[in-house]
């Protein structure tokens, strides 16, 4: 499972659609919060926006940060079956 676009509607949300057709947002600001310093960069609006499909399926962004599409998947998972974060 790859994803195919992602854009970032708001600050700290991801619009992630996978190539399975499945379409969601994702809540990643509790990411911020990381110990890794190009993960707290992610907290500055002009660095998030950045984010793009990566060559893989995954996304990445600027300063190098890339997440996997399976990990993603999961949290979009988790997220809509607790209500927070579901796609228009």
């Amino acid at each position: 499972m790859r994803i195919v676009s992602v854009s970032a509607p708001l600050h700290g949300v991801l619009r992630l659609l996978w190539t399975d057709g499945i379409a969601r947002d994702v809540d990643i600001s509790g990411s911020f919060d990381g110990m890794h310093p190009l993960l707290r960069q992610l907290a500055d609006p002009a660095v998030f926006s950045t984010v793009r499909v990566e060559e893989f399926g995954g996304v990445e962004w600027a300063n190098g940060i890339d997440m996997c599409p399976h990990a993603l998947r999961l949290k979009a998972d988790e997220q809509d079956a607790t209500g927070i974060a579901a796609a228009e």
